[in-house]
């Protein structure tokens, strides 16, 4: 049976898997990294740190497949979105990545919405202009690092910078494209508005191509470095989200997917572009042919939960040598009562996106009581994203209409708690698939599709063995708890909002900050 390669690039690891068309795993090479978080709102990444993993896995698979003497149909390539790298001509960075969750590109933005009108770009890319997305983060480089932005060939995201060092090519997808605010949404080409709006040149960004589109062929220089065959084709299967969206069957009306990672993002099939009138969800090109997916992220939610596990797990003692490990904070958490006792989280520890758009937004662990325990803690952490969640569901639905079926996924989803949580929260019954590696699925259904050996998404997914789902049906009582605490996160982040408290502590932050550097 044929298989494929698939290389997954997330926010905190890099997956080279191999797998047979039928979805059985036969082997995963990973490296494990993280971001670089600054008090500034700071997020960088050294691009070595992906190049470095994907000689790494890639050699650990072409072992594998000269061993069982395997030969791969093709590498698809799936990869997080709207992280920026500078480029060379010869694809050497320049500069750190700019991570998708950096906040430094504030005055970046205000220039942008000072050159078009903020409606007119949301309705032309489907995206709204924030510190998120790619061009405010090449309008930094322009104002504060001038050399290199005039130095840069191109200005690559993470999966084009992937596959540059597999296949020599300067190449993305739409999917990816639709996350940089320069692209158009419908007709599908790099948008003159948007860049005479940001006065970047089109010929500094990557050439395009529908996802599932072929990026070249594994170089030689590739094949020496890791041992795959050169020639190998190289496929596009696009965007982390998107990608995921097809391995979780969110790819007809009325189906919707739950994924958390690092972020959280809610995603919608649609056959048109959808357009929120308070702009408050998203539109990009969805990993299907002809289609788009309504889309409404949370920046940090998963990786909020492990901080926080890690910030009360430690043990008072001088040495710190004691620690809860995550498997007893879990404990903790399923012991603490729905409502965790009254603590409420708002998980906006990098800024806020859907549906506030908040990027002074922080995190905040609000009416707390001496009677309260770690658990409450754990478990207001898992009910925060499980809400922030189930908040962004609703305004999906305002737009697309109703959604008959919500797939969970991402790590979290290991967690049979915040599965029920997350049942609850939304009030409806949800489904898990038992293998929690919806990208690198999405990306092996997109990749047998592109070869031909499924006739369609739709083929591809129903001939994956994913074997039987979990399906989590909502506890009535839980979910009027969760209906009412939710109204109660509302009211505390609007207070905190409108009273500009998150935007003055902001700015007084900095000041200090940039007083500090003066001395």
């Amino acid at each position: 049976m044929e298989s494929f390669i698939t290389v997954d690039i997330g926010t905190t690891n890099f997956k080279s898997m191999l797998y047979k068309a039928d979805g059985t795993l036969l082997f995963t090479s990973v490296r494990n990294y993280q971001p670089v978080f600054s008090s500034n709102q700071q997020v960088r990444q050294h691009p070595d740190t992906w190049k470095s993993a994907l000689y790494e896995t890639l050699a650990e698979t072409a072992l594998y497949l000269k061993e069982n003497k395997i030969l791969p149909v093709s590498v698809v390539v799936s990869s997080q979105r709207a992280s920026v790298i500078p480029v060379d001509r010869q694809g050497e960075p320049l500069y750190e990545a700019f991570m998708w969750q950096d906040k430094t590109t504030l005055t970046q933005c205000e220039y942008l919405r000072g050159s078009i009108d903020l409606y007119s770009a949301y309705r032309k890319t489907g995206l709204r202009i924030d510190p998120y997305f790619s061009a405010p983060k090449i309008l930094w480089l322009r104002d504060n690092e001038n050399q290199i932005f005039r130095k840069a060939s191109k200005f690559l995201g993470v999966q084009d910078f992937v596959v540059f060092l597999l296949t020599g090519n300067f190449i993305t997808d739409h999917t990816q494209a639709s996350r940089t605010l320069l692209f158009d949404l419908e007709k599908r080409v790099w948008s003159d508005d948007m860049l005479h709006a940001a006065g970047i040149s089109p010929g500094v960004l990557p050439d395009l191509v529908p996802p599932g589109g072929k990026a070249g062929v594994l170089s030689k220089t590739l094949s020496e470095i890791t041992g795959l065959p050169e020639g190998l084709p190289v496929v596009i299967a696009g965007g982390d989200q998107q990608t995921a969206a097809i391995g979780l069957g969110v790819f007809k009306k009325g189906r919707a997917e739950a994924n958390t990672g690092t972020g959280s993002f809610v995603i919608s099939h649609s056959d048109v572009p959808v357009f929120d009138r308070e702009m408050r969800i998203l539109c990009s090109i969805s990993a299907v042919p002809d289609c788009w997916v309504a889309e409404a992220g949370t920046l940090t939610s998963g990786i909020v939960y492990k901080w926080l596990s890690g910030m009360i797990g430690a043990v008072n003692k001088a040495d710190d040598t004691e620690k809860l490990d995550i498997g007893e904070i879990n404990n903790l958490a399923e012991l603490s009562p729905p409502g965790a006792g009254g603590v409420i989280i708002l998980p906006h520890f990098k800024g806020c996106a859907a549906p506030y758009w908040d990027p002074y937004a922080k995190g905040v662990i609000f009416n707390l009581t001496l009677a309260n325990t770690k658990g409450d803690i754990a478990r207001a952490a898992l009910e925060s994203i499980a809400l922030e969640l189930a908040e962004n569901v609703s305004i999906i639905e305002e737009n697309t209409g109703t959604l008959d079926e919500i797939t969970i996924a991402g790590g979290l989803t290991q967690l049979d708690l915040f599965n029920r949580i997350q049942s609850d929260a939304f009030d409806r019954k949800v489904i898990r698939y038992h293998n929690p590696e919806a990208t690198s699925i999405g990306s092996l259904i997109i990749g047998g599709t592109s070869a031909g050996i499924f006739g369609s998404i739709e083929e591809g997914f129903d001939r994956i063995v994913l074997g039987d789902p979990e399906i989590y049906s909502p506890d009535r009582a839980n979910a009027e708890i969760y209906k009412n605490y939710s109204r109660f996160r509302k009211k505390l982040y609007l207070s905190l909002s409108d009273s500009s408290l998150f935007k003055d502590v902001y700015e007084y932050q900095q000041k200090t900050e940039n007083n500090k550097a003066e001395k």
